[in-house]
């Protein structure tokens, strides 16, 4: 080949690729709106219907696969088009407005990248690394309060989501015709490294992004569950050790109420106070007060001065008290401001002391609420990531970790709220921190709150990204240098074998094996026979697709027979029904001859099938077609099996009474027909309905099948086993 025909190839290639792409297709061109429009609704539908959950809020939506594919099969206006029905319809369903503008701008971006001989994935690329990751990231920081980590997923996201779109839709493209009419850019044929680059891209982007996408979503829900039991646990763990505490200094006020239930003597009684006050650390002050609420006795030695220096203190006022002098039990306060004594939070624990069932006074000692008596019970059980709040049934602070600033008996004002990311761990904003939390209830109704922040969780999401961000662009990267040197090493023996032929010598090319594969060697060993086998199999073809295209007719003509019967009786189906009655009727209509329509159902044919089986039912329907066919021998009768159970005869000429003996005499020999199934013998019986024409021949076909319907359904009401018949 001459290099003037080869340039005259490409220039053909150039101009029949370009007749379509070259077009300056308006906005408002019919087929400019109908291509817009189909792929805006596909994709409306997919980003409404098909959107995939991924973790927390953040969910996968396909539809820009439809507005990609719009842009490089329809051109850039009908993609325009198609992205405002698309992209409105995702960025209302994700209340994210603008999604639309970055969606905008990626299209734009690719076209303007397809259009200076880029492919479609490389242009999202591009893309997304450089205009869409950024802008995402300045549109979320500029209208929400996300944290560092969520915004940077946010941003990872979405781009992930831009990237998987674009691969889908190469993908697609790819199996489109170079030379079709639908493809939109690559007017001329692109060098081979790049296509080689593209196609590894492909081949590694779309398989590394799915597997990437999976592996996150386990290893974060694995992650979510980790936590929720951790914290759940650490809820758990702290209930407990607090039951157990107050249990404990419930019980030891209780003994020592015991004690002095046996000896109430004061001095006994002042002894045995100091003595547990000097050896219990947890109570901070014990007494003890007659039934009226005086108190007579008062530990450690500091209250006991007070009390004997004429200080009068009394418990009458505490509802705690009350409730032990009513109860005659031990009780436990709620969380307290100390009065009497100090002004301290406390906790009291109180027990009457009781002799022959009378109160004769009670015992009572107070812990001294305070970050380090709390963490005396409980710092075996706590975890340093973790921050703690306990409430007591009154919803105030008995005890909460030292960076939430809780102070002692105040409230713990939180907000629920939801986790953007971790949506399956109950979540809470307090001070405007967002923390996942687990809680659980103690005994006398207080409640433990174990927090911690959800950064546990997106470090886990953040660093895959990272990693598969990082992996893509060196695999990306190494790809690049190996589209380059395979494409010279494969273009080269192939330019040498263009430069060969081009011109005027026989003399053989010689390819260096050292520098091409074997089959390159073979492959230019073998062309210069290549042009006579290819003639000699273009003529052996010819021939035999000339004997193939009669095989094929004769075969398309069996098949029209066999699409006119039904496979079963070997009537005619109701398509090969349709059709013959059908003409047979438009002769009796122009010619005024009479002609009746019969519906035959064979009655309760589901029980048949139910009872003895399909097998058995299929015998039922096979006998009731021989016995149509036997009495309908008339070349004008035309029978069928119009679907199920259900049966179609046409009676043509002769009179109207002697169609209706007909029919009559059928419905009468298979009411005595028995069908054998095994030991059984099953009785058949039909409903009929019939309409004749005798007068009206202006009724279209389908009409006098309707009305024949409607009889049939006038003997099924009538009890079945019957004949139904209407003349008009």
């Amino acid at each position: 080949m001459s290099a003037a025909k080869k340039e005259l190839r490409i220039k053909d290639f150039e101009l029949e690729s370009s007749r379509y792409a070259g077009e300056k297709d308006s906005l408002f061109r019919t087929r400019v709106l109908i291509s817009g429009l189909n792929f805006g609704v596909l994709g409306a539908f997919v980003n409404s219907f098909l959107i995939i959950p991924f973790y927390g809020s953040f969910s996968l939506f396909f539809g820009q696969i439809f507005v990609l594919i719009c842009l490089v099969t329809r051109g850039l206006n009908a993609a325009v088009i198609a992205l405002a029905i698309s992209g409105a319809t995702i960025a209302f369903k994700l209340d994210n407005p603008f999604l639309f503008a970055v969606l905008l701008a990626e299209m734009f971006t690719v076209h303007m990248l397809l259009k200076k001989g880029y492919f479609l994935l490389p242009s999202s690329f591009i893309f997304w690394l450089t205009i869409g990751t950024p802008l995402t990231l300045l549109f979320i920081a500029a209208t929400s309060q996300f944290n560092a980590d969520v915004l940077t997923i946010s941003g990872l996201t979405q781009s992930i989501n831009g990237l998987l779109c674009s691969s889908v839709a190469a993908l697609i493209y790819t199996f489109i015709p170079t030379n079709s009419k639908y493809r939109r850019y690559h007017t001329a044929p692109p060098k081979f490294s790049r296509v080689i680059f593209s196609l590894c891209m492909l081949t590694v982007t779309l398989p590394t992004l799915i597997i990437a996408l999976v592996f996150t979503w386990k290893t974060t829900n694995s992650k979510e569950h980790e936590i929720s039991e951790l914290l759940n646990n650490q809820a758990k763990l702290v209930s407990t050790a607090t039951n157990a505490f107050l249990s404990e200094q419930a019980d030891t006020i209780s003994f020592i109420a015991l004690a002095l239930s046996k000896n109430y003597e004061t001095g006994y009684a002042q002894s045995l106070l100091l003595d547990l006050t000097r050896k219990e650390s947890s109570f901070s002050s014990m007494l003890v007060a007659e039934p009226d609420g005086r108190v007579i006795i008062a530990a450690p030695l500091e209250n006991a001065r007070k009390l004997q220096m004429g200080t009068y203190y009394s418990l009458k006022g505490r509802e705690y008290y009350q409730q032990a002098v009513f109860t005659q039990q031990s009780v436990i306060s709620e969380a307290l401001s100390g009065k009497g004594f100090g002004s301290d939070p406390i906790l009291a624990f109180i027990s009457p002391i009781i002799r022959q069932k009378q109160t004769i006074g009670m015992v009572q000692g107070a812990i001294q609420l305070d970050r380090t008596s709390v963490l005396s019970w409980l710092s075996n059980d706590l975890i340093d990531n973790a921050l703690y709040v306990i409430l007591d049934k009154q919803k105030r602070v008995v005890f909460a970790s030292e960076s939430l600033d809780l102070p002692i008996l105040s409230n713990f004002d939180f907000e629920p709220t939801q986790d953007r990311i971790v949506e399956s761990i109950p979540a809470l904003s307090f001070r405007g921190q967002n923390y996942i939390f687990q809680s659980s209830m103690i005994e006398n109704d207080w409640e433990v709150f174990v927090l911690t922040k959800p950064n546990a969780v997106t470090h886990v999401i953040t660093d895959n990204f990272y990693i598969l961000g990082l992996s893509i662009l060196l695999t990306l990267i190494l790809f690049s240098f190996i589209a380059t040197s395979l494409s010279k090493r494969l273009t080269k023996p192939l330019t040498q074998l263009s430069k060969y032929f081009s011109s005027n010598h026989q003399k053989p090319i010689r390819i260096e094996e050292v520098n091409v594969s074997s089959e390159t060697v073979k492959l230019t060993q073998q062309i210069m026979d290549s042009k006579k086998i290819m003639l000699d199999f273009q003529h052996q073809l010819e021939h035999q697709v000339q004997e193939k295209t009669k095989q094929l007719q004769n075969l398309n003509a069996q098949l029209y027979t066999l699409a006119q019967k039904d496979g079963l009786t070997q009537i005619l189906n109701r398509s090969g029904f349709d059709e013959l009655a059908n003409a047979s009727y438009r002769n009796c209509i122009r010619n005024h001859i009479k002609v009746s329509i019969a519906l035959l159902d064979i009655d309760f044919f589901k029980n048949i099938n139910d009872t003895y089986g399909h097998p058995v039912g299929d015998k039922c329907i096979k006998a009731v077609a021989d016995m149509l066919t036997q009495q309908c021998k008339r070349e004008t009768d035309v029978i069928g099996r119009y679907g199920g159970e259900e049966f179609i005869v046409m009676l043509v000429g002769g009179q109207i009474e002697e169609h209706q003996e007909l029919i009559k005499m059928i419905l009468t020999k298979i009411e005595k027909m028995t069908i054998k199934a095994d030991d059984a013998s099953i009785k058949l019986t039909v409903s009929i309905g019939m309409s004749s024409l005798k007068k009206n021949y202006n009724m279209p076909f389908q009409d006098i099948i309707k009305s024949a319907d409607e009889q049939l359904y006038k003997s099924k009401r009538c009890g079945r086993n019957r004949l139904s018949a209407y003349v008009q």
